[in-house]
C-alpha cells in the first residue's frame, strides 16, 4: 500500500529534482518508484512547486554573480601568484572554458585576468 507523501517528502523530492538527480537516485533516497515519480511529476501542483523553487534558486545565483566577480577580482590582485592562478581557474571552470590541456585554450591566463578586471569585457569592446 502506498503511503501519502508529506510536505517534507515533497520538499525532499523537490530538492533532489532541482539538483538534477535521476529517477533511480530519487528512488534510492526517498523510496519513490520511478512509476510513482512519473505520476507525481505529471501533477500540476508538483510542476508548479518545482518551477517555483527552480526560479528562486536561479534568482539567488544571479544575485550572487556580482559578489563572486568582486571576490575573483580581489583574488586576481592578490600578491600570491598561486591565488591569482586559482582565481583564473575558477573563472574558466564557471564559464565552461576549463581544460586540463592548455593547448585547448585560446586565451592565456593573463588574457582572462584582463577580462575579469575589465568587468568581463575584452580590450577594445
Amino acid at each position: 500500500m502506498k503511503r501519502e507523501l508529506t510536505i517534507l517528502d515533497f520538499e525532499a523530492l523537490n530538492d533532489l529534482l532541482v539538483r538534477g538527480k535521476t529517477y533511480s537516485q530519487i528512488h534510492e533516497e526517498l523510496g519513490i518508484t520511478p512509476a510513482r515519480l512519473r505520476y507525481l511529476l505529471s501533477r500540476e501542483d508538483v510542476k508548479a512547486m518545482v518551477s517555483e523553487v527552480r526560479a528562486r534558486v536561479e534568482s539567488e545565483l544571479e544575485n550572487m554573480g556580482s559578489l563572486v566577480m568582486s571576490e575573483l577580482r580581489n583574488e586576481l590582485k592578490h600578491p600570491d601568484p598561486r591565488i591569482r592562478q586559482t582565481a583564473v581557474d575558477k573563472w574558466l571552470k564557471a564559464m565552461g572554458y576549463y581544460s586540463r590541456d592548455i593547448r585547448a585554450l585560446s586565451a592565456t591566463a593573463e588574457d582572462i585576468a584582463r577580462i575579469l578586471l575589465n568587468g568581463g569585457k575584452k580590450e577594445g569592446e
